[in-house]
Order: structure tokens, then sequence, then C-alpha cells
């Protein structure tokens, strides 16, 4: 008995230590983003495809991938993991998102990192959790994404055309034939009951 209570006053002691480091040194964006992702999931029911996209943008560098053999590049958190967040300024993630420019990233690529970072961001603004005023990703441009592509309803229509247009193959013309023994066969079964009324000579 004696030892586990000897036990129990030991973990408070650590976890009252982690508390008072966190406040010496202020939470680290790794640990935020931590517990930005236990939010989505327990209060707001984010879908589990997007806690999976998330967690893959902000896994360690090193860690490996759940399918397949590769492992992630961990560019985030090389970034801005052991940062606390209350020291972030917005030129920083400024650089951040011009780094993955020039590394060649497609504008959707860097503004989902953007949108991510934001949404930490403004999950540590709220009163219940850090209370910070400053959201650092606000000031950084979104990058302009390329209009999505549009369906050719005039090539649709000509192919469509065309299709009418070419003969048609044994099976469309099996298809046929039956969709005319549909349509003869109540035809045929008005012509044997007529046939059956007619008087029988004696």
């Amino acid at each position: 008995m004696l030892e586990l209570v000897r036990e129990h006053h030991d973990e408070q002691d650590r976890l009252e230590q982690d508390v008072a480091e966190r406040r010496r040194r202020g939470v680290t964006f790794r640990e935020l983003v931590r517990e930005w992702l236990v939010y989505l999931e327990r209060e707001m029911g984010v879908r589990p495809s997007t806690l999976l996209d998330y967690g893959w943008m902000v896994a360690e560098a090193g860690q490996p991938h759940r399918r397949g053999s590769g492992h992630s590049p961990g560019i985030l958190m090389k970034a801005l993991g052991d940062r606390p967040i209350a020291q972030v300024a917005t030129r920083e993630v400024a650089d951040f998102l011009r780094g993955l420019d020039d590394a060649g990233c497609k504008p959707r690529t860097v503004n989902r990192y953007r949108q991510l970072i934001s949404a930490a961001w403004n999950y540590a603004m709220r009163e219940d959790t850090y209370g910070l005023t400053l959201n650092p990703a606000a000031g950084t441009t979104k990058r302009r994404e390329p209009p999505p592509a549009v369906l050719d309803f005039y090539g649709l229509r000509r192919s469509n055309w065309r299709l009418s247009e070419a003969p048609t193959a044994p099976g469309g013309a099996r298809r046929s034939a039956k969709r005319r023994a549909g349509r003869e066969g109540p035809r045929i079964s008005r012509m044997r009951l007529s046939i059956a009324s007619l008087p029988i000579p004696g």
C-alpha cells in the first residue's frame, strides 16, 4: 500500500514538473499540434481521413508511412516543432511557406500547410486554451491555385453524336432485338387472344 502511495506521489511530482517546465519555456508548436488534433477528434468529430492527412503533415522526420515503405520528411516539425508558440512570428511562417515554393511544391500543397498552421493557432487563441492574441499565419500570402478543369460539353455532345452514327455492334444488335421482342410481345398476345375468340365452325 505504501508503495502505491509513493508511486502516486512520484507521478504527481513529474506532472507538476512538466507543467512548470512548459510554463518556463512556453508550449511548443509540436505540443500545440498534438493537443489540437485531439480536440479535432473528440470535440469537433473530424473525419478520420482528415485526421490522417493532418497527421502525415505534422509527422516527425523519418516517421514511417502507414502504407508502403516511405518515410515522412517532417518538414513542418523541422521548421517549427521546437518553437514556443508565443514566440513564432509571421516572418517565420512566411519563410517556411516560401521554402515550400522553392522546393517545387504546388500552390495547393503550400496552401494546405498554411491552412493547417492557421487552424492550429486559431485553437491556441481560444480563451480555454492559451489565449494568444496573434495568428502568425494570418499575415502570410495565400497562393493562387489554378482553376479547376472545365468539362467540355460541346466535345461531349460531338462524342455522343459520333457514337450514334457508328454501326451497331453485335452485342447492340442483340439488345435491339430484345427490345423489339419486348415491344412486339403484347401485340402477339393480343393477336392470339383475338384468334382464340373467333367462332369455331360446327
